[in-house]
């Protein structure tokens, strides 16, 4: 056992632990040197070990003149906490579980005969717990223990109601990484009443408008490096649900969860959309896919409510994935559907089709299920009512009934996991916040949650059963994770009740099961087994077992169990236990990188423009009002869209290869680099154009369309409400405002400041005429306009340059001032006039309708 604990010692690059560098060799002065050496010893192992026993120094040995007075122990025994086992106290009826792994972790310390110093004279490596990694090692309990200044600052937040989030936050900067429970004990022990939620009052919008009518916030996708991880390990189940009090601008916040290998609830993408429209749900799907295409290929079913927009988006983007129907919302509707007043029921018909499309969801078996649809025919109901039970949830009962739900369910019939969590959320974030604190607050969560569900898996390699002495249930727990073999071990248990068993033919039997309603009847081998348990779960049911255990076969059986309940594939998926060298110095648990990125959909036509991977995605329509800034302090960086007039994302050979926008820990929130473009009309056939504007994207906030409009209204003073200010294309300029642009060109530098636009210039007030700007020459000008603002000899000449040389004009770029002959594409500005290369002006595609250069955007 030697040669390991040096490899390992060598493997860490820590030789003062390697074996024959410390036995009989290593020296300790004092009490102090030995319980600093013994918690190094445990980080560079990964264990905790603990004083198993010493013996004091005799009292004649301390009146020896050359004694060290540090040294009050004889010996000193170490053991490992996963150590020798001990007999329980208990009579076994409680389920308990024990951290004792017999590991043979030790280390013995006797002082030297000389009595100055302490040596190590046994030294025996842990053998035990190899799946507890540097990471996994800060979840122990003995690593969470909180010192007296943290427990007095948990007293001092929770007499403040302060947020529990933020003193997670606080107490990990401190070196500990406490869990909710963890604080909960405490504040149980200090005997505080915990009194619930705080109101928190309705943050006002921004006070920054945007000036442009032409964009406005349309959805944001979003998913961290933890959560597509999570989505590729645990992809079979996902469900969806959406929850509308966390935003002031009251716009929907829609999760996807899963559930991973220890039947945890693991977030996998979260959206917020303004309006779940069809286009924009659409959208969402996509993104998720482009994100997580190995995942989304490996759904295996789809839980959500009966939301029309959802129900036509995902046969169409994800064909393969069978949708299932939360039982809970199914309930809802028909107890909706029989108070409409269109169906004019008595209070006593209600109540009888009530009872039974209750039942419905429930039913066990094609012939329950039947017999109840056949007693709700018969009950005297409108035809009307029928023809709609029948064509919106009779064909589509393999969605809702649990009978003909199918596997990969594992045993969600309902959405009360996405439920349970948007409650944790509206608690957690509180309601009406702004996007940017609301972003914050949900990555905060999210990472504490992800710790939460880290720590307790811990239990399943930390500790063992106390009690149980069933070898083929030891079994099952070192084989699953612990929520499988807890269902596994609830199996097992009421494999007794199972009595009614009929042969069929060999290895097939019938199990009979008395229910409330009738009989029911479960075809049953070895293998495999038509109840839901078995189906949802894909792990032993008790009928296996009983049947298993007549023809005198192993209840152990490891094929039984699908693979993703394995403690072994939960190591393999599970970020924490991966303890390759190269991740070792990441954070704990901080998504490193959440890439942003930025598409566009058109109100017009609702296209959805591809764009490279990324993990948050923004969607702009056409209409730009005031409302929320996705970030206030700093402005927003910008990515560079591709756009072409023909096809979608054609780049030149010389155009800027589109870079991803990346912004570093979101849980503390930078701003957010997203990238909005605004649609132009060509100009000439050809010609390709885009923008990237270096304002920010604002939230138009959700109301009624009550009141007088815009500009109508007054303020909190009494003045009316301006509208927003737009840019103007040059064609729907007045005369006043062309001749402004002209003059500019024509004029030397500050003249146009100096005097009035309506007096006439004289000639040293002009430049050069043979040094005038390219832009003069386009077709669109029409030099007429300024004739009255100079004196007709000055027109005359100005007229007769342009006609000399508008044929060999050097087309320039305003921004790089290089040709714009050169092989790139380039656009004119709709409002100064301006040509810039598509690179200069940030486009990689031709806007479908006007383009404003930064400069125009910037003037207004």
């Amino acid at each position: 056992m030697a040669w390991k604990f040096a490899e390992k010692a060598k493997k860490l690059n820590i030789r003062e632990f390697a074996e024959e560098n410390v036995v009989n060799r290593k020296k300790f002065y004092s009490d102090a040197e030995v319980k600093s050496w013994v918690a190094r010893y445990e980080k560079s192992v990964n264990a905790n070990m603990f004083r198993r026993d010493s013996q004091s120094i005799r009292n004649s040995d301390k009146k020896k003149t050359n004694a060290n007075k540090s040294i009050t122990k004889r010996i000193i025994t170490y053991v490992c906490t996963s150590g020798p086992e001990r007999k329980p106290r208990g009579n076994g009826e409680r389920e308990a579980f024990t951290s004792r792994m017999n590991c043979q972790g030790r280390i013995t310390f006797s002082i030297s005969e000389c009595r100055k110093y302490y040596t190590i004279t046994d030294m025996k490596p842990h053998d035990k717990h190899k799946e507890i990694s540097k990471k996994v090692r800060k979840l122990l309990p003995q690593n969470r223990k909180l010192n007296d200044l943290q427990v007095e600052k948990i007293k001092e937040f929770h007499e403040m109601r302060g947020d529990k989030l933020l003193l997670m936050d606080k107490l990990a900067e401190m070196g500990n990484i406490p869990t909710f429970k963890d604080i909960s004990n405490i504040t149980q022990k200090l005997k505080k009443k915990n009194k619930g939620n705080s109101l928190t009052e309705a943050l006002e919008f921004l006070k920054k408008r945007f000036n442009d009518e032409n964009e406005t916030f349309e959805a944001l996708y979003m998913c961290s490096k933890r959560m597509q991880q999570d989505f590729e390990s645990w992809p079979e189940y996902i469900a969806m649900d959406s929850t509308y009090k966390l935003l002031d601008v009251k716009y929907p916040v829609t999760i996807v969860i899963g559930t991973d290998g220890n039947g945890a609830t693991r977030i996998f993408s979260i959206f917020i959309v303004k309006k779940e429209t069809k286009e924009i749900i659409q959208w969402c799907f996509k993104k998720m896919q482009e994100m997580n295409k190995i995942a989304c290929e490996n759904v295996k079913v789809f839980m959500g409510d009966k939301d029309i927009v959802f129900r036509e988006v995902l046969p169409k983007e994800m064909p393969q994935v069978p949708m299932t129907i939360c039982i809970f919302h199914a309930q809802q509707i028909f107890r909706r559907i029989l108070n409409d007043k269109d169906y004019n029921l008595s209070m006593v018909m209600k109540e009888r089709a009530l009872r039974i499309l209750k039942k419905m969801p429930h039913a066990k078996s094609d012939s329950e299920y039947m017999q109840l649809y056949n007693n709700f025919r018969k009950l005297d109901i409108p035809q009307n009512l029928q023809l709609y039970f029948d064509s919106n949830w009779h064909d589509i009962r393999n969605q809702w009934v649990k009978c003909y739900m199918g596997s990969y369910l594992f045993k969600n019939d309902t959405n009360n996991r996405l439920e349970s969590l948007n409650q944790k959320l509206n608690y957690m974030c509180k309601s009406s916040n702004r996007l940017t604190e609301f972003l914050k607050k949900f990555f905060d969560y999210h990472d504490q949650v992800s710790r939460e569900r880290d720590t307790d898996s811990v239990k399943m390699f930390a500790k063992k059963p106390a009690y149980q002495n069933d070898l083929t249930v030891l079994r099952y727990y070192d084989l699953l994770t612990l929520y499988a073999y807890n269902h596994v071990r609830k199996q097992l248990k009421t494999m007794d009740t199972v009595l009614n068993v009929d042969k069929i033919e060999d290895g097939i039997y019938c199990i009979k099961s008395i229910d409330q309603f009738e009989t029911q009847k479960y075809t049953t081998t070895t293998t495999n087994c038509t109840c839901f348990n078995a189906i949802t779960m894909s792990l032993p049911c008790r009928h296996i077992f009983k049947v298993r255990n007549m023809m005198g076969l192993n209840l152990f059986e490891e094929s039984l169990c699908n693979i993703r309940w394995t403690k072994k594939v939960y190591l393999q998926k599970n970020p924490i236990y991966n303890t390759d060298e190269d991740q070792q110095s990441l954070e704990f648990f901080e998504d490193k990188e959440n890439n942003i990125d930025s598409l566009i959909c058109e109100k017009k036509s609702k296209k959805v423009l591809d764009q490279q991977s990324a993990n948050v995605s923004c969607v702009l329509g056409d209409k730009f009002t005031n409302g929320n800034q996705i970030s206030s302090d700093q402005e927003l960086q910008t990515t560079p869209i591709a756009f072409n007039k023909s096809t979608q994302n054609i780049v030149s050979e010389e155009s800027e290869v589109l870079d991803k926008s990346v912004c570093t820990d979101i849980s503390r929130f930078e701003p957010l680099s997203i990238a909005t473009t605004v649609d132009t009309s060509s100009r000439k056939d050809g010609d390709a154009i885009t923008t990237n504007s270096q304002e920010e994207v604002v939230l138009e906030k959700l109301s009624n369309p009550k009141g007088r409009p815009r500009g109508k209204a007054l303020d909190a003073i009494g003045l009316p409400i301006s509208r927003t200010i737009k840019c103007i294309p040059y064609e729907k300029m007045s005369d006043l405002e062309k001749s402004r642009i002209i003059l500019k060109w024509i004029l030397k530098p500050g003249t146009l400041n100096k005097k009035v636009l309506d007096t006439i210039f004289d000639e040293s007030d002009f430049i050069d005429f043979n040094n005038m700007p390219c832009w003069i020459y386009d077709p669109d000008i029409d030099i007429n306009i300024v004739k009255k603002r100079m004196d007709k000899r000055i027109f005359n000449r100005l007229k007769s340059v342009i006609k000399r040389n508008e044929k060999n004009v050097q087309w320039i770029c305003s921004k790089c001032n290089n040709d714009l002959n050169n092989g790139q594409y380039s656009i004119g500005c709709d409002g100064c006039m301006k040509w810039q290369h598509y690179k200069c002006a940030g486009l990689k595609k031709k806007p479908k309708q006007y383009f404003f250069c930064h400069d125009c955007m910037k003037s207004i």
